[in-house]
């Protein structure tokens, strides 16, 4: 299985690839810098009325997550740089916080250009919290799982580090949008959106495999990160499952159980396993 990941996904491409590790990492965040502003919205929202509903609650959830997500990270990845056990990682989690706030820019011009989503500020225009949607509930809960393991001890960092790239970035992210994206090129709608969220998506692919080399480091075989997965995997899967309620398309359903295989595939590209 591992031999046929390497092959096909691209976060262990990075891994088996990126001989320096985290230098090389950061060299390839230089080289793949993106502008959120500079990605055309026009073609999205005229055609965002006539979109079918149901893909249009897919795109418009699948945003709020990204909106959400990108908002937890930057409060999370603060304390994470301050806790880093070395230079490098302490670089390059910066590097993500940069990234995390250039998709939430992203998340956040499409709410106001396309979905005509009102408001001065972008506190204004973000999506609905307090438990009030699934995103915003279920974001919540793995919100409180991470914040949990918030502590300057190395061990419980990687702990906390590794299980919310691993689950919320990486299996969340990496299984959601690219099965939006795919749905959505058959039919060449929204293009803005599906730009943004390719470049968004291959923003994961890079912190992943950082989680990935620091886990190879710091927590052989992934001991220590299996606690870390046990608190926030049940609300990654609850958010999935709630989406393929909501949005009903074909292989949503599935959606959960690919998300729990890409974090056995990387686990155990470092010697580990998904806990049960």
């Amino acid at each position: 299985m591992i031999a046929d990941g390497l092959r096909t996904d691209p976060v262990l491409q990075l891994l088996a690839t990126e001989g320096d590790g985290y230098r090389d990492l950061y060299y390839r965040w230089e080289q793949q810098q993106w502008e959120a502003t500079q990605i055309s919205l026009e073609d999205d929202a005229a055609r965002w009325d006539d979109l079918d509903p149901i893909l249009r609650r897919a795109v418009g959830d699948a945003t709020d997550l990204v909106h959400l997500r990108a908002n937890t990270s930057a409060g999370l990845l603060v304390r994470y740089v301050d806790a880093a056990p070395s230079e490098e990682i302490g670089v390059f989690l910066t590097t993500q916080l940069v990234d995390e706030a250039r998709h939430l820019v992203f998340a956040d011009r499409y709410g106001a250009q396309v979905r005509g989503r009102d408001g001065a500020a972008m506190d204004d225009r973000g999506p609905e919290t307090g438990g009030r949607t699934p995103a915003g509930r279920l974001m919540a809960a793995v919100a409180d799982g991470a914040e949990a393991l918030r502590t300057t001890d190395p061990t419980t960092l990687v702990a906390a580090l590794g299980s919310y790239q691993l689950a919320v970035v990486g299996g969340l992210g990496l299984t959601l949008l690219p099965f939006l994206i795919e749905a959505l090129e058959g039919a060449a709608e929204l293009p803005g959106w599906r730009s943004g969220m390719e470049l968004v998506t291959r923003d994961t692919h890079r912190h992943v495999a950082f989680a990935l080399r620091v886990l190879a480091e710091h927590d052989p075989g992934s001991r220590i990160v299996r606690g870390g997965l046990d608190l926030v995997m049940p609300a990654v899967r609850s958010m999935l499952a709630a989406f393929a309620d909501a949005a009903p398309l074909r292989g949503a359903a599935e959606l959960g159980a690919r998300s729990d295989a890409l974090i056995e595939r990387w686990l155990a590209a470092i010697g580990g396993a998904l806990p049960g």
